[in-house]
């Protein structure tokens, strides 16, 4: 039998319920309304419901244009206008969630509330992803349509070395931070492969480099990488910008930070080994010009040779005395970095200041670098 058929009735919805429910307590024809078996009427519906009114501003007492307002577990919702208010018609007892880029999602209950007046607050997780464009822009890193990269300078003073740039080694993707093993030689920093310009708080420098900046003072370094992301450098940016955004005055009050560290330099791996048997000379014959064949050493032999001491040829003995020359002339390297910070905030303004004391030393003797 086949009971997917099309049933078609000329008559009205009153009396298609009243055909339907015909004989059922729970139906009742009453004015206009019609309500079926366990649903409310129209007019409960009407009563329950109430019409909620408010206000979104954030931490600043401004406005927030745009804030999502949303009754919790629906899809009713509305946003702020111009000025942060809205209005919402919700059903008694609702919840209200407040949702905004860059601030914390609040949940309000309603209650026997009629009007909210509503201030959100900035979540720090979130604004960990507004980079700083060119001219000390933010933005959101992915609304831009080119290259920019963030390091926060936790991850730079963190292990604090003599120079910043040496910390950015492979931070930065498209960047080639070129360390040299030479002491106190700056590294060469190549931002896909040209040099990059340097711009400190929004002002570009040409005489300077990142070893002028204390890892300390870093907030937060944005690379921004080609011709389009840098464009408003005009041709001194074409090549990239590395973007270093300093710290200011933090919270309300008084704040004292010092930061120290030290680093020991493991000096080199491995020493090559050269011969300290035999003395100089050919043909198993001592002699002071050239080659290292000559005669047998450590074995009580004596031959003429310079004392550096009396400046005078004297008859010694042939020993192996300056095989360990090179390692007895090295000495242990390491680098301390001192910082020392002073912040003040208060509610018509604030500063920052910082004393920075760097002593690189060495594995040569009179190896030494002073920066203050």
């Amino acid at each position: 039998m086949d009971f997917r058929k099309h049933l078609t009735l000329k008559t009205g919805a009153a009396a298609l319920l009243s055909l339907l429910f015909v004989g059922t307590p729970a139906y009742a024809n009453e004015s206009e309304h019609q309500s079926l078996p366990g649903m409310p009427s129209v007019e409960a519906v009407q009563q329950d419901a109430v019409t909620i009114t408010g206000n979104v501003v954030d931490n600043t007492n401004m406005p927030v244009i745009g804030a999502n307002i949303v009754e919790k577990g629906t899809t009713n919702g509305t946003i702020t206008d111009i000025d942060g208010n809205f209005s919402l018609r919700v059903a008694a007892g609702a919840t209200l969630q407040i949702s905004y880029t860059g601030y914390k999602t609040q949940e309000i209950a309603v209650g026997n509330q009629t009007h909210l007046n509503i201030k959100i607050e900035e979540d720090s997780e979130l604004l960990g992803e507004v980079v700083v464009t060119a001219l000390g822009l933010k933005r959101e890193e992915k609304a831009l349509g080119y290259a920019v990269q963030k390091v926060e300078g936790e991850a730079l003073s963190t292990v604090k070395t003599v120079d910043i740039a040496t910390s950015l080694t492979g931070k930065v993707a498209g960047m080639n931070v070129q360390n040299s093993t030479e002491f106190n030689a700056a590294p060469t920093i190549l931002v896909r492969g040209e040099e990059p310009l340097i711009v400190v708080d929004g002002v570009p420098y040409s005489n300077i480099s990142l070893r002028d900046i204390a890892s300390d003072d870093v907030e937060s370094i944005d690379v921004l990488k080609g011709a389009t992301a840098s464009a408003l450098y005009g041709a001194r940016g074409g090549s990239g910008v590395i973007m270093v955004t300093t710290k200011k005055g933090g919270e309300e009050g008084l704040d004292i930070s010092v930061n120290s560290s030290t680093m020991f330099n493991a000096g080199y791996l491995a020493i090559p080994e050269a011969q300290h048997s035999y003395s100089s000379g050919t043909g198993g014959v001592y002699d002071s010009y050239d080659f290292v064949w000559g005669d047998k050493l450590d074995i009580g032999r004596t031959a003429v040779q310079y004392n550096p001491y009396t400046y005078q040829w004297e008859e010694q003995p042939l020993v192996s005395k300056g095989k360990d020359n090179f390692r007895n002339f090295l000495e242990q390297g390491m680098s301390t970095n001192n910082n020392i910070s002073l912040a003040w905030k208060g509610k018509n303004g604030g500063f920052r200041t910082s004393l920075n004391h760097v002593y690189n030393k060495g594995q040569y003797p009179n190896e030494k670098l002073i920066i203050r």
